[in-house]
């Protein structure tokens, strides 16, 4: 997929020196200097080698915008200018530039036969500066993947070095990912190294750790801090933790071998809860609700079962939005976890209109009287469920009928609109 980033990148066309008005945009000159002002991340060299003038070549005026717009191209810069000054037949180029922001994170994926110094050192004949990051801008991929298929060539490898956008789920951002497919290397085998909490082969039998496909740095190293890292909390090891994988070569089956190295640490009881944020509902009612108590295994699903019951008792009281999280505070010499758990409220909610469609309106008028959330009641999530079960079931049951329910929300309002609609059928 494409990336379309917004910058504003500005090619200046300057006027002629008045010493070169009679002359031709055309007109040939010698480049005596490329000069670079506004550079902080870049030195000049770099910027002059990327606009491909060279001192002591030849060069024309009507040749200076091309050169700019290939450089504003790049994705290198958020704005871009030139001027130029002749004296005699040579010409000096100035370049004022204003530098991008360096801010999406960049990672190679299966480039299994380098090291990541290599590819960096290759990268940056292409991209000068490249630190591991790059700039939000159309350009810089295509820089890059000059530079990584230019490296699988040296090496006569086959494959083609391909780009990819992915977003981090943890922290929502943009990253890129640059890996070999057509064809990729091939995942022959896989190992856990230092499992013993957990079995390697329960590990081993998680999705996304089957062998036999393409190998993907990437792909392993989100599914061992992921899915693999989840399974040792519900064990209570809050310390476990995953190396990058690490990869050796298998002639055997034309791809690699790969480990996860793990440290499992050891595992930790619940201590407490402590609660922030929480005005509505008690401490005491949501400790409850969580259902932990001290001594019990930290089981990060039986933390998360809790959270959900206490998420259950906000929605009854009309805070939809509700949400908690939680972080641990582990004490690694009484192997004890206390949990920070942090609520986020949100509004409340209370009842709006109520609708029955598809029957009479003698039998809409009955269920509305049976109805017993009031419009401006506090709204209680549970409610309709109940009503459909208690009211609804029996009046429909041994009937071809089905209802489903609908709720619409209206945060501005800070309302909730409910329908029950009824359908006759076989």
């Amino acid at each position: 997929m494409g990336i379309t980033v917004a910058l504003c990148v500005l090619v200046a066309l300057a006027p002629l020196p008045a010493a070169a008005v009679q002359e031709a945009p055309s007109a040939t000159h010698e480049i005596g200097a490329v000069q670079v002002t506004g550079a902080k991340r870049y030195v000049p060299a770099e910027i002059a080698k990327l606009s491909g003038l060279a001192v002591g070549g030849p060069i024309s005026v009507a040749a200076l915008k091309p050169v700019a717009e290939r450089l504003a191209g790049t994705g290198l810069f958020k704005s871009l200018s030139y001027r130029y000054v002749t004296a005699g037949r040579k010409m000096t180029v100035v370049f004022e530039i204003e530098e991008a922001d360096w801010t999406i994170p960049v990672l190679f994926d299966n480039f299994v036969w380098f090291t990541d110094e290599e590819i960096v050192k290759a990268v940056r004949a292409d991209v000068p500066s490249f630190d591991g990051t790059a700039p939000p801008a159309e350009g810089i991929p295509d820089l890059m993947l000059r530079s990584l298929q230019a490296l699988l060539t040296t090496r006569n490898l086959p494959g083609r070095a391909h780009f990819s956008p992915q977003t981090d789920m943890k922290s929502a951002s943009l990253q890129y990912l640059f890996s070999v497919k057509d064809p990729a290397p091939t995942l022959c085998a896989l190992r856990v190294i230092g499992a013993s909490a957990l079995p390697e082969r329960e590990l081993l039998s998680a999705p996304g750790t089957e062998v036999g496909g393409a190998y993907s740095r990437f792909y392993l190293t989100n599914v061992s801090s992921g899915t693999l890292i989840d399974m040792y909390r519900r064990r209570g090891h809050w310390r476990a933790a995953f190396a990058a994988p690490t990869v050796t070569p298998d002639r055997g089956c034309g791809g690699v071998s790969a480990a996860l190295n793990v440290s499992e640490g050891g595992a930790f009881a619940w201590e407490r809860a402590e609660w922030t944020g929480n005005a509505a509902i008690p401490t005491g009612d949501l400790d409850a609700a969580l259902g932990m108590k001290p001594g019990d295994l930290a089981d990060a699903s039986r933390i998360e079962a809790g959270l959900l019951r206490a998420r259950a008792l906000y929605r009854k009281q009309g805070y939809l939005t509700a949400a908690a999280t939680y972080s641990p505070k582990l004490e690694d010499t009484s192997r004890r976890a206390s949990f920070e758990m942090r609520v986020e409220e949100g509004p409340q909610f209370r009842m709006g209109t109520l609708a029955f469609e598809g029957i009479t309106a003698a039998d809409a008028e009955h269920l509305t009287k049976r109805w017993r959330l009031a419009e401006g009641a506090i709204y209680d999530d549970t409610y309709a469920d109940t009503f459909r079960n208690a009211e609804i079931a029996p009046l429909t049951r041994g009937k071809p009928v089905t209802v489903s329910g609908e709720t619409r929300v209206d945060a501005e309002q800070r309302v909730v609109h409910v329908k029950f609609l009824f359908k006759r059928g076989a």
